[in-house]
């Protein structure tokens, strides 16, 4: 598959260390159900011209939003 391919590419290999070296990978997924750690952020699409609302989760000092949040969301939707 393609991404067999890059399965050792050092730009990956490298992006995947240093996810995993800034992210809690124990934190417990109920923080993400936390509504203190919910919030949302504004940002404007300049492709659509449009300003555009996502949810943010803001755990372990660490802010996630876009279209990680979105999939997040869907996730956890999912999950319940």
């Amino acid at each position: 598959t393609i991404i067999s391919q890059y399965a050792n590419s050092p730009i990956l290999t490298d992006l995947i260390e240093s996810f995993n070296a800034s992210v809690d990978q124990t934190q417990n997924i109920d923080d993400f159900y936390d509504s203190r750690n919910i919030t949302e952020k504004e940002f404007y699409s300049t492709s659509r011209q449009v300003k555009i609302t996502a949810p943010c989760y803001s755990i372990n000092n660490v802010e996630i939003w876009g279209a990680t949040a979105m999939i997040v969301s869907e996730l956890l939707d999912v999950l319940n």
